[in-house]
Protein backbone atom coordinates (compact mmCIF):
# COMPACT_ATOMS: atom_id res chain seq x y z
CA UNK A 1 0.00 0.00 0.00
CA UNK A 2 1.33 3.23 -0.81
CA UNK A 3 2.07 5.39 1.70
CA UNK A 4 2.16 9.48 1.63
CA UNK A 5 3.77 11.78 3.18
CA UNK A 6 4.13 15.92 4.04
CA UNK A 7 7.35 17.43 5.20
CA UNK A 8 7.32 20.95 6.02
CA UNK A 9 10.65 23.08 6.15
CA UNK A 10 11.25 25.48 8.64
CA UNK A 11 11.05 29.43 8.49
CA UNK A 12 9.32 31.33 10.88
CA UNK A 13 6.45 33.66 10.03
CA UNK A 14 7.56 32.24 6.24
CA UNK A 15 5.84 28.92 7.22
CA UNK A 16 2.47 30.21 6.66
CA UNK A 17 3.05 29.59 2.72
CA UNK A 18 2.69 25.75 3.96
CA UNK A 19 -0.69 26.49 5.31
CA UNK A 20 -2.27 27.74 1.58
CA UNK A 21 -0.73 24.56 0.49
CA UNK A 22 -2.27 22.52 2.98
CA UNK A 23 -5.51 24.39 2.20
CA UNK A 24 -5.57 23.80 -1.71
CA UNK A 25 -4.91 20.24 -0.98
CA UNK A 26 -7.67 19.72 1.77
CA UNK A 27 -9.99 21.36 -0.76
CA UNK A 28 -9.13 20.01 -4.35
CA UNK A 29 -8.18 16.72 -2.97
CA UNK A 30 -9.70 15.59 0.08
CA UNK A 31 -9.16 11.87 -0.71
CA UNK A 32 -5.61 12.93 0.08
CA UNK A 33 -4.86 11.69 3.74
CA UNK A 34 -1.54 12.05 4.31
CA UNK A 35 -0.20 8.89 6.04
CA UNK A 36 3.19 11.04 7.41
CA UNK A 37 3.66 14.26 8.58
CA UNK A 38 6.89 16.11 9.32
CA UNK A 39 7.31 19.53 10.25
CA UNK A 40 9.78 22.27 12.23
CA UNK A 41 9.96 25.88 13.71
CA UNK A 42 6.43 26.79 13.34
CA UNK A 43 5.96 24.03 10.96
CA UNK A 44 5.55 21.77 13.32
CA UNK A 45 2.40 23.68 14.65
CA UNK A 46 1.23 23.29 11.12
CA UNK A 47 1.84 19.45 10.84
CA UNK A 48 0.77 18.49 14.47
CA UNK A 49 -3.17 20.35 13.05
CA UNK A 50 -2.66 18.62 9.59
CA UNK A 51 -1.95 15.46 11.70
CA UNK A 52 -4.94 15.47 13.59
CA UNK A 53 -7.42 17.22 11.03
CA UNK A 54 -7.42 20.53 11.98
CA UNK A 55 -5.28 22.51 9.85
CA UNK A 56 -7.62 25.20 9.45
CA UNK A 57 -6.96 26.78 12.79
CA UNK A 58 -3.42 27.03 11.90
CA UNK A 59 -4.37 29.37 9.71
CA UNK A 60 -6.98 31.12 12.27
CA UNK A 61 -3.50 31.76 14.61
CA UNK A 62 -1.33 33.20 12.10
CA UNK A 63 -3.56 35.38 10.71
CA UNK A 64 -5.02 36.53 14.47
CA UNK A 65 -1.53 37.15 15.87
CA UNK A 66 1.02 39.26 15.30
CA UNK A 67 5.04 39.26 16.72
CA UNK A 68 4.15 40.15 20.18
CA UNK A 69 2.19 37.61 20.74
CA UNK A 70 4.63 35.48 20.03
CA UNK A 71 7.67 36.53 21.96
CA UNK A 72 8.79 40.02 23.73
CA UNK A 73 11.62 41.92 21.87
CA UNK A 74 12.08 44.80 24.59
CA UNK A 75 15.06 44.59 26.92
CA UNK A 76 17.21 42.69 24.39
CA UNK A 77 20.41 44.14 25.09
CA UNK A 78 19.63 44.09 28.62
CA UNK A 79 19.24 40.28 28.35
CA UNK A 80 22.48 39.86 26.54
CA UNK A 81 24.04 42.45 29.22
CA UNK A 82 22.89 39.78 31.80
CA UNK A 83 24.01 36.76 30.04
CA UNK A 84 20.47 35.80 29.51
CA UNK A 85 19.81 32.24 26.93
CA UNK A 86 18.19 34.67 24.37
CA UNK A 87 17.56 38.22 23.28
CA UNK A 88 13.98 37.70 23.20
CA UNK A 89 11.33 36.67 25.68
CA UNK A 90 9.28 33.98 24.87
CA UNK A 91 6.53 33.67 27.62
CA UNK A 92 4.12 34.58 25.09
CA UNK A 93 4.61 31.82 23.32
CA UNK A 94 4.72 29.37 25.96
CA UNK A 95 1.15 30.70 26.73
CA UNK A 96 0.16 30.42 23.13
CA UNK A 97 1.47 26.84 22.67
CA UNK A 98 -0.03 25.94 25.98
CA UNK A 99 -3.24 27.15 25.18
CA UNK A 100 -3.41 25.87 21.40
CA UNK A 101 -1.73 22.40 22.45
CA UNK A 102 -4.51 20.96 25.13
CA UNK A 103 -4.88 17.54 26.35
CA UNK A 104 -8.09 17.08 24.13
CA UNK A 105 -5.67 17.37 21.51
CA UNK A 106 -2.74 15.45 22.59
CA UNK A 107 -5.53 12.71 22.91
CA UNK A 108 -6.77 13.38 19.21
CA UNK A 109 -2.76 13.07 18.02
CA UNK A 110 -2.04 9.73 19.89
CA UNK A 111 -5.40 7.95 18.42
CA UNK A 112 -4.59 9.48 14.99
CA UNK A 113 -3.85 7.37 12.27
CA UNK A 114 -0.86 9.78 11.21
CA UNK A 115 2.43 9.63 11.63
CA UNK A 116 3.62 13.06 13.06
CA UNK A 117 7.31 14.01 13.51
CA UNK A 118 8.51 17.04 14.72
CA UNK A 119 12.02 18.36 14.27
CA UNK A 120 14.30 19.66 16.96
CA UNK A 121 18.19 19.39 16.96
CA UNK A 122 20.23 19.02 20.21
CA UNK A 123 22.74 21.50 20.93
CA UNK A 124 24.87 18.71 22.77
CA UNK A 125 25.69 15.95 19.95
CA UNK A 126 24.35 19.17 17.01
CA UNK A 127 22.01 16.12 15.60
CA UNK A 128 18.65 16.04 14.33
CA UNK A 129 15.70 14.26 17.36
CA UNK A 130 12.19 13.72 16.18
CA UNK A 131 9.33 13.76 17.98
CA UNK A 132 6.45 11.63 17.64
CA UNK A 133 3.54 9.87 18.79
CA UNK A 134 4.45 6.17 16.94
CA UNK A 135 7.36 4.69 18.45
CA UNK A 136 10.08 4.45 15.58
CA UNK A 137 13.90 3.01 15.23
CA UNK A 138 16.07 5.89 13.91
CA UNK A 139 18.55 5.38 11.05
CA UNK A 140 21.44 8.33 11.69
CA UNK A 141 19.15 10.46 13.71
CA UNK A 142 16.80 10.00 16.90
CA UNK A 143 13.13 9.32 17.52
CA UNK A 144 11.27 9.63 20.78
CA UNK A 145 7.98 8.61 21.34
CA UNK A 146 5.84 11.39 23.16
CA UNK A 147 5.01 10.25 26.48
CA UNK A 148 2.29 13.39 27.41
CA UNK A 149 1.00 16.31 26.10
CA UNK A 150 3.91 18.42 28.63
CA UNK A 151 6.36 16.50 26.07
CA UNK A 152 4.51 17.69 23.03
CA UNK A 153 4.48 21.33 24.36
CA UNK A 154 7.92 21.07 24.97
CA UNK A 155 8.67 19.86 21.56
CA UNK A 156 7.00 22.09 19.87
CA UNK A 157 8.11 25.14 21.49
CA UNK A 158 11.95 23.30 21.03
CA UNK A 159 11.43 23.24 17.31
CA UNK A 160 10.40 27.20 17.77
CA UNK A 161 13.64 28.03 19.34
CA UNK A 162 15.85 30.20 16.84
CA UNK A 163 19.44 29.92 18.78
CA UNK A 164 20.20 33.15 19.98
CA UNK A 165 16.70 34.81 19.55
CA UNK A 166 14.81 32.13 21.70
CA UNK A 167 16.59 29.72 24.90
CA UNK A 168 17.03 25.73 23.88
CA UNK A 169 14.46 23.69 25.39
CA UNK A 170 16.10 21.01 27.76
CA UNK A 171 14.25 17.83 26.88
CA UNK A 172 16.43 15.65 29.01
CA UNK A 173 14.74 12.12 29.48
CA UNK A 174 15.10 10.39 32.84
CA UNK A 175 18.78 8.55 33.35
CA UNK A 176 19.83 10.41 29.82
CA UNK A 177 22.45 13.18 28.87
CA UNK A 178 21.48 16.70 29.12
CA UNK A 179 19.78 17.67 25.83
CA UNK A 180 18.94 21.18 24.77
CA UNK A 181 16.92 21.51 21.90
CA UNK A 182 16.05 24.05 19.25
CA UNK A 183 14.70 23.88 16.03
CA UNK A 184 15.60 21.30 13.67
CA UNK A 185 15.30 22.72 10.16
CA UNK A 186 18.94 23.88 8.13
CA UNK A 187 21.24 21.95 6.16
CA UNK A 188 21.26 18.54 8.46
CA UNK A 189 17.46 18.09 8.36
CA UNK A 190 16.12 15.73 6.51
CA UNK A 191 12.48 14.90 6.57
CA UNK A 192 12.62 13.05 3.25
CA UNK A 193 14.85 10.96 4.04
CA UNK A 194 12.49 10.09 7.22
CA UNK A 195 9.80 10.15 5.26
CA UNK A 196 11.69 7.30 2.85
CA UNK A 197 12.50 5.21 5.94
CA UNK A 198 8.94 5.20 7.16
CA UNK A 199 7.80 3.87 3.87
CA UNK A 200 6.42 6.68 2.28
CA UNK A 201 6.44 6.65 -1.81
CA UNK A 202 4.47 9.81 -2.53
CA UNK A 203 6.18 12.65 -1.01
CA UNK A 204 4.70 16.42 -0.82
CA UNK A 205 7.59 18.19 0.15
CA UNK A 206 6.87 22.19 1.35
CA UNK A 207 9.70 24.80 1.12
CA UNK A 208 9.42 28.64 2.13
CA UNK A 209 12.08 30.32 0.30
CA UNK A 210 12.85 30.28 -3.36
CA UNK A 211 15.75 28.34 -5.02
CA UNK A 212 17.67 31.58 -5.42
CA UNK A 213 18.60 32.92 -2.42
CA UNK A 214 17.63 36.14 -1.02
CA UNK A 215 19.42 39.10 -1.13
CA UNK A 216 20.11 42.17 1.26
CA UNK A 217 21.83 44.62 -0.51
CA UNK A 218 22.58 46.85 2.64
CA UNK A 219 25.57 48.10 4.52
CA UNK A 220 24.73 45.59 8.03
CA UNK A 221 25.47 47.42 11.26
CA UNK A 222 24.12 46.05 14.40
CA UNK A 223 23.98 42.82 16.17
CA UNK A 224 20.52 41.73 15.06
CA UNK A 225 20.50 42.14 11.45
CA UNK A 226 23.89 40.67 11.44
CA UNK A 227 22.42 37.45 13.57
CA UNK A 228 19.25 37.48 11.96
CA UNK A 229 21.24 36.79 8.31
CA UNK A 230 23.07 34.41 9.46
CA UNK A 231 20.62 32.02 10.99
CA UNK A 232 17.91 32.22 8.31
CA UNK A 233 21.16 30.14 6.50
CA UNK A 234 21.14 27.52 10.01
CA UNK A 235 17.64 26.67 9.96
CA UNK A 236 15.49 27.79 7.20
CA UNK A 237 14.13 24.61 5.60
CA UNK A 238 16.12 21.43 5.01
CA UNK A 239 19.12 19.50 3.32
CA UNK A 240 19.34 20.27 -0.25
CA UNK A 241 20.86 16.82 -0.78
CA UNK A 242 17.71 15.54 1.12
CA UNK A 243 15.94 16.41 -2.01
CA UNK A 244 18.35 15.86 -4.66
CA UNK A 245 19.53 12.13 -3.35
CA UNK A 246 15.96 10.73 -4.12
CA UNK A 247 15.80 12.91 -7.55
CA UNK A 248 18.65 10.90 -8.69
CA UNK A 249 17.61 7.67 -7.79
CA UNK A 250 14.07 8.42 -9.66
CA UNK A 251 16.25 9.10 -12.48
CA UNK A 252 18.42 6.00 -12.17
CA UNK A 253 16.22 3.73 -11.65
CA UNK A 254 13.86 4.83 -14.60
CA UNK A 255 16.92 4.48 -16.65
CA UNK A 256 17.77 0.41 -15.46
CA UNK A 257 14.19 0.28 -16.01
CA UNK A 258 14.50 1.18 -19.69
CA UNK A 259 17.52 -0.92 -20.46
CA UNK A 260 15.70 -3.88 -19.03
CA UNK A 261 12.55 -3.02 -21.45
CA UNK A 262 15.26 -2.49 -24.41
CA UNK A 263 16.89 -5.93 -23.54
CA UNK A 264 13.41 -7.17 -23.52
CA UNK A 265 12.41 -5.98 -26.52
CA UNK A 266 15.92 -7.42 -28.11
CA UNK A 267 14.79 -11.17 -27.42
CA UNK A 268 17.22 -11.44 -24.35
CA UNK A 269 15.86 -14.01 -21.88
CA UNK A 270 14.31 -12.72 -18.64
CA UNK A 271 16.50 -14.78 -16.79
CA UNK A 272 19.87 -13.56 -18.42
CA UNK A 273 19.01 -9.90 -18.00
CA UNK A 274 17.72 -10.53 -13.79
CA UNK A 275 20.72 -11.91 -13.61
CA UNK A 276 23.09 -9.27 -14.87
CA UNK A 277 20.84 -6.63 -12.81
CA UNK A 278 21.15 -8.75 -9.56
CA UNK A 279 24.97 -8.25 -8.12
CA UNK A 280 24.76 -8.11 -4.71
CA UNK A 281 28.21 -6.77 -3.77
CA UNK A 282 27.51 -3.78 -6.46
CA UNK A 283 23.41 -3.15 -6.06
CA UNK A 284 23.15 0.41 -4.75
CA UNK A 285 19.42 0.14 -5.98
CA UNK A 286 18.66 -2.97 -4.26
CA UNK A 287 15.01 -2.34 -2.45
CA UNK A 288 14.84 1.38 -3.77
CA UNK A 289 11.56 2.60 -5.10
CA UNK A 290 10.82 5.26 -7.89
CA UNK A 291 9.39 8.31 -5.66
CA UNK A 292 6.52 10.93 -6.85
CA UNK A 293 8.61 13.94 -4.61
CA UNK A 294 6.23 16.64 -5.52
CA UNK A 295 8.38 20.20 -4.30
CA UNK A 296 6.42 23.25 -3.97
CA UNK A 297 8.03 26.71 -2.61
CA UNK A 298 7.48 30.22 -3.96
CA UNK A 299 8.99 31.96 -6.91
CA UNK A 300 10.34 35.04 -4.88
CA UNK A 301 10.95 35.16 -1.54
CA UNK A 302 8.14 36.13 0.87
CA UNK A 303 7.55 39.01 3.42
CA UNK A 304 8.74 37.94 6.55
CA UNK A 305 12.07 39.83 6.95
CA UNK A 306 15.13 38.46 7.87
CA UNK A 307 15.49 35.46 10.24
CA UNK A 308 11.46 35.48 9.44
CA UNK A 309 10.76 36.50 12.62
CA UNK A 310 8.05 39.33 11.40
CA UNK A 311 4.19 37.99 12.59
CA UNK A 312 2.66 40.80 9.92
CA UNK A 313 -1.40 40.53 9.39
CA UNK A 314 -1.33 41.67 5.84
CA UNK A 315 2.37 39.61 4.95
CA UNK A 316 0.92 36.45 6.36
CA UNK A 317 -2.23 36.55 4.53
CA UNK A 318 -0.53 37.21 1.47
CA UNK A 319 1.85 33.93 2.04
CA UNK A 320 -1.17 32.11 2.23
CA UNK A 321 -2.24 33.09 -1.03
CA UNK A 322 0.83 32.43 -2.58
CA UNK A 323 1.17 29.03 -1.16
CA UNK A 324 -2.15 28.11 -2.36
CA UNK A 325 -1.53 29.43 -5.75
CA UNK A 326 1.51 27.97 -6.06
CA UNK A 327 -0.01 24.60 -4.70
CA UNK A 328 -2.47 24.97 -7.68
CA UNK A 329 0.38 25.69 -10.30
CA UNK A 330 2.59 22.55 -9.14
CA UNK A 331 -0.07 20.06 -8.67
CA UNK A 332 -2.56 21.51 -11.36
CA UNK A 333 0.24 20.78 -14.10
CA UNK A 334 0.95 17.19 -12.72
CA UNK A 335 -2.73 16.17 -13.10
CA UNK A 336 -2.98 17.42 -16.68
Amino acid sequence: MTKTALVLGGGGARCAFAIGVVRYLQQHHPDKSFDIVCGTSTGSLIALLTAINDAALAEKIFTANVTQDFFSTNHAIQRLANNQLSLYNIIPLLHKVNAIVTEERFRQLMAAPRELYIATRSLQTGSNIYFSNRESNGNGYTVKKLNDVHMLRDAMVASFMQPAFMPPIDITGEGEPLQQLTDGGGPLYAPVKLAIDRGATDIYVVLHTPVAQEEYPMQFKNLVDVLERTMDWGTINMSEGDIAVPTVYNHSLRYLEAIQHRLQAAGVPSDTIRQCFDIPEAAPFRKKKILNLHVIRPDTPVTAGMGGLEFINRAIRNMITDGEAKARQVLGSQEN
